[in-house]
């Protein structure tokens, strides 16, 4: 796997486990909403549909790597990238957000990735509050395009 794909499954990972500590469990379109994301980190779609089934590949298969190995590998890689850092926090506190509804293990577990990124608490807020902002535009689309296209099935969900 290169270096790219190792970092979009790392990036998933860590992604899915903000999506995991919702109070209502995961969200499957704050999944879709993570799997957009990778856009902006440079991946095309052949390399997101790559990860996404090494991920699920692994899962199902119990050999996902442990995030006190994967977190690590991400902030080394992004530790001289301010931008990418802030993206980071930045998606992660959507994913958070994405329920309307952050528990306190959420907010938690964002202050611990952006204590490890090497960001002031007030940039860390700050970074929040513009994640916040992110997925309250996500699901107002989302509503949007639901109320005006009624699909007969669902339009995303998880590739396997």
């Amino acid at each position: 796997m290169n270096g790219k794909i190792r970092f979009a499954v790392d990036y998933l990972n860590v992604m899915f486990e903000m999506n995991a500590r919702a109070r209502q469990g995961i969200d499957p379109t704050a999944y879709a909403a993570t799997l957009m994301f990778l856009v902006e980190w440079g991946l095309t779609t052949e390399e997101i549909n790559s990860a996404n089934n090494i991920f699920w590949e692994q899962i199902d298969r119990q050999t996902l790597e442990e995030l006190r190995v994967v977190v690590p590998r991400i902030t080394q890689a992004l530790k001289d990238r301010e931008d990418d850092k802030k993206r980071l926090l930045t998606q992660l506190a959507a994913i958070a957000d994405f329920d309307s509804d952050i528990t306190e293990d959420e907010a938690n577990y964002l202050r611990s990735f952006g204590e490890l990124l090497d960001l002031r608490p007030s940039e860390i807020n700050a970074l929040f509050e513009r994640g916040s902002h992110l997925a309250f535009g996500l699901r107002y689309f989302g509503s949007q395009y639901m109320a005006n296209n009624k699909p007969k099935q669902s339009v995303i969900r998880p590739l396997k």
